[in-house]
């Protein structure tokens, strides 16, 4: 049984603040910076309190059935990342480029390695048949660099993108839902229709090489005014269930969507 509890947020002291700096400028007709990064992980990560309920449990010889509690718990982490990026354009084409270290920022685990690291470990096993939790972090912190380039044109009024994006971790020993090295390739392809271009239209496509997973995401927008806008679309994901987006292969779907702006 598995149950979603909230956390303690850090408390509202100086040193629990977020920092940032970035420094630009224009070179060459290159538009280009530099960043640096002290402070939370905007992404949600979390760690899991495990208990044992044994009120009903069942004993066989060589057997304990009982029922597992877990908890899944928001962590507040920090992490420091220093990163450039760079853009310029040739012609009609419009490239960019980044990069990113990243000290010790929190990647998210596969959940089934939880289990094998409390079931493989005596002790922890003996803590939870005494009534004790076992604490686990269910994201593991990492150095990594993280870079991506990409590029555009506008063609007649179709506006393709294609994006090239990889994530490389260092020292890592545990099975994350992330490869070592994850290769990602996006490509979109957009279009503005009717008078006004009151009609868009988008196509999205995302495959990640080394973890096997793909997706695409096709949508319609119609602005019926300036204010209220209606979208159709489908979603579709595939892939490996051990990795960061095929996790949520059971989750394509239809979608209508109905908004007001204000």
């Amino acid at each position: 049984d598995q149950v979603v509890r909230n956390s303690p947020a850090p408390a509202r002291r100086f040193d629990n603040g977020n920092v940032g700096f970035r420094f630009s400028g224009r070179s060459s007709g290159v538009d280009w910076s530099a960043v640096f990064f002290d402070g939370f992980d905007p992404a949600a990560n979390f760690y899991v309190p495990v208990q044992l309920d044994l009120s009903n449990a069942n004993a066989t010889p060589g057997v304990l059935t009982a029922t597992a509690l877990t908890q899944l718990k928001p962590a507040y982490r920090r992490y420091q990342s220093i990163g450039a990026d760079a853009q310029t354009v040739f012609g009609g084409l419009t490239t960019r480029v980044e990069a990113a270290f990243k000290f010790r920022r929190p990647y998210p685990r596969e959940v089934s390695s939880l289990t094998r690291e409390i079931v493989g470990d005596e002790q922890r096993v003996a803590t939870l048949l005494q009534g004790g939790t076992v604490t686990l972090n269910a994201f593991e912190p990492r150095d990594a660099v993280e870079w991506g380039m990409g590029a555009d044109y506008l063609i007649d009024g179709w506006l393709p993108l294609l994006e090239l994006y990889q994530v490389a971790l260092f020292n890592n020993d545990t099975p994350l839902l992330i490869r070592n090295v994850d290769t990602r390739i996006t490509a979109s392809l957009r279009k503005a229709w009717l008078e006004g271009e009151s009609l868009e239209t988008k196509i999205v496509g995302l495959w990640g090489i080394e973890s096997g997973y793909e997706m695409v995401r096709a949508e319609a927008t119609y602005a019926i005014t300036d204010q209220i806008a209606a979208q159709l679309g489908v979603l579709g994901i595939w892939g490996d269930a051990r990795s960061l987006v095929g996790e949520f292969k059971r989750n394509s779907e239809l979608f209508g969507r109905l908004s007001y702006s204000f």
